[in-house]
């Protein structure tokens, strides 16, 4: 676990692995160079004893289980909550996909990436539309960084998307972009990136 002292939240990441294939994401690689089980999760006794001793020895008020796909393994995810559930009151977050939540009542984090290629503005407003529309509670928006090796990586070297001028440029990653492309000019990548709250919230404000 990771104690982040300065909102108290204790990060875990039980699982390993994600079972999934997103074209932006490194799993689709690692996968392949992994052997025998890629996507794995450890015993509920386990997980729960790691939580019971980081609250004991530190100052927790929420948990980040920060699997990759927390929902992936039926079995773990409805085990740790039950035993979870009798033991301890503190609340906790987290990763999962849109179609694993079934029921009600979650508060929701959303993700949300900008400058993918073949990316436009049109097709980034429809991203805008769509946070509308499901108005998170909080999200997150990152600029796509190119992962060597990926399918999305892949397309940008084949199709010379990576500006040679940026390409070794160092800036805090998934702010800001290396890639060139035709219909998304960096300068309008990040002009979207700014007004993404704007435009998301302003009529819910």
């Amino acid at each position: 676990a990771i104690i982040d002292s300065d909102i108290q939240t204790a990060n875990f990441q039980f699982g390993r692995g994600c079972p999934y294939t997103c074209t932006y994401c490194s799993n689709h690689v690692l996968r392949k160079t992994q052997e025998g089980k890629y996507v794995r999760y450890p015993s509920v006794e386990y997980a729960i004893e790691e939580v019971r001793r980081v609250v004991k020895n530190y100052k927790v008020r929420y948990l980040y289980l920060n699997d990759d796909t927390f929902l992936a393994d039926k079995r773990f995810w409805h085990g740790f909550c039950e035993a979870y559930r009798k033991e301890f009151t503190l609340p906790f977050f987290i990763n999962a996909r849109p179609e694993q939540i079934t029921e009600a009542g979650f508060k929701t984090k959303s993700h949300f990436l900008i400058g993918l290629a073949p990316e436009t503005p049109e097709i980034h407003m429809d991203s805008v539309r769509l946070a509308q529309r499901i108005l998170p509670d909080a999200f997150t928006l990152h600029i796509f960084e190119v992962y060597p090796g990926t399918v999305l990586g892949d397309i940008a070297v084949k199709e010379g998307l990576i500006d040679p001028e940026r390409e070794n440029t160092e800036f805090i990653g998934q702010t800001d972009t290396a890639l060139r492309l035709p219909g998304f000019p960096r300068a309008e990548i990040l002009r979207c990136f700014r007004l993404f709250p704007f435009r998301v919230y302003r009529k819910s404000a």
